[in-house]
């Protein structure tokens, strides 16, 4: 996990990564889980704990400080069609 956190990789590497790899993998081996609402929320955390690494915090363009995401802007910028080439 530490290369989610590089500023050397891109978003980009960094989300297909994610989409291509890490995601796949988590998938496999939750099939043989019967998911409960704990597990779905567990996974669901998982994922945006991932996302804020790749997509680290902002600077706000008015005030110039640092803002974290929330979970609705991590999902639009992960489905982002800049994403999905």
């Amino acid at each position: 996990m530490e290369s989610f956190s590089s500023s050397c990789v891109s978003e980009s590497i960094k989300t297909k990564t994610y989409r291509n790899i890490i995601l796949p993998i988590v998938s496999y081996v939750c099939e043989t889980w019967s998911l409960t609402l704990r597990e779905k929320h567990r996974l669901s955390v998982f994922k945006n704990r991932v996302l804020r690494k790749v997509f680290r915090p902002k600077s706000d363009e008015e005030t110039g400080q640092s803002r974290s995401l929330y979970n609705e802007g991590l999902s639009d910028l992960y489905y982002s069609p800049l994403f999905f080439r």
